[in-house]
């Protein structure tokens, strides 16, 4: 299995040599790769992982992606710092333990930016869902959610059939506040953008490709010549943790670690916008924010690095 088979490369002398570690791919995988980084100060990087167990107790684990807390907090701190909306309306799915994080990492982080809570409402994501929550809104909070300035709504599901249940609610009340979501929404392939755009929405989108980049361009048609089909987003990840990190062994060596908090490197990758790490926190800080707009998807935050 996947354990056994890692734990016994890594345990061959030539591992101890490695200057870097990319993966594991697998969770399953996780702890031996992990054991080893920490008992021989290796520095390893997860191209794709988003939960934050990858880089728990352990100073050499880097993520090039935003966990989803950082994505929860960074969504939440856009709303106030950038849409000046400081009242939350939150729901979320009570059957998924992730989706109830998320939702009290994005409240906690609206607390501490001087906002209000105005709603944290659990809904069970079933057939009767939408209507229970329509009359919620409708009947308690029609006045203040249809025209208070201040509002916001947060859904926190990572559910197909809930993500298109909130986006027909929020067409059925025809509500004027500014909606956010995770990236999860932007894979549904039921739901029409146009409607993602009317219903004035905002996602946390921690891969945000430019396919017009020439940059981008040329990757995809060497990709293509040499492996007869389409870079995907793995592929393109990976491409990115190599550039990145390998950069960044090449400018400050085997203890790029210490460097990366203050000097951070100029950055823009294939999918990874930008890198920004912080002292003691080894997830990229950096969070893509997009809004459809004229049916495109357009940055909200940040300039090109």
């Amino acid at each position: 299995n996947d354990f056994d088979r890692t734990a016994e490369i890594l345990n061959r002398p030539s591992m101890k040599n490695i200057d870097l570690l990319i993966g594991p791919i697998y969770r399953n995988a996780l702890e031996p790769t992990k054991k080893f980084s920490q008992k021989y100060n290796k520095t390893m990087v997860s191209p794709i992982a988003a939960n934050p167990l990858y880089i728990q107790n352990n100073p050499h684990a880097f993520m090039i992606l935003p966990s989803y807390q950082t994505q929860a907090a960074q969504l939440a701190a856009f709303a106030i710092d950038s849409l000046q909306k400081t009242d939350s309306y939150i729901f979320y799915d009570p059957s998924n333990p992730k989706d109830r994080e998320v939702a009290d990492i994005y409240a906690e982080t609206i607390r501490k930016k001087g906002g209000t809570i105005k709603e944290i409402i659990a809904f069970d994501y079933d057939y009767k869902w939408m209507s229970q929550v329509a009359n919620v809104i409708d009947t308690t909070y029609k006045d203040s959610l249809k025209t208070f300035e201040k509002g916001h709504i947060f859904f926190s599901t990572s559910s197909n059939r809930a993500c298109m249940s909130v986006m027909g609610l929020v067409n059925l009340l025809t509500l004027k506040m500014p909606v956010m979501g995770m990236d999860s929404w932007l894979k549904l392939r039921q739901t029409g953008y146009e409607s993602m755009e009317q219903s004035n929405m905002y996602f946390a989108k921690p891969v945000q490709y430019m396919p017009q980049d020439a940059h981008f361009i040329d990757f995809q048609s060497r990709f293509f010549k040499k492996m007869k089909k389409p870079a995907n987003e793995y592929a393109i990840l990976g491409y990115d943790t190599m550039q990145f990190f390998g950069k960044a062994l090449h400018h400050f060596g085997i203890d790029f670690k210490k460097f990366l908090y203050n000097l951070p490197l100029p950055f823009k990758g294939l999918g990874v916008y930008r890198v920004q790490y912080a002292p003691d926190i080894n997830d990229n800080q950096f969070v893509p924010i997009v809004r459809f707009e004229n049916g495109q998807l357009i940055l909200q935050n940040g300039q090109s690095p």
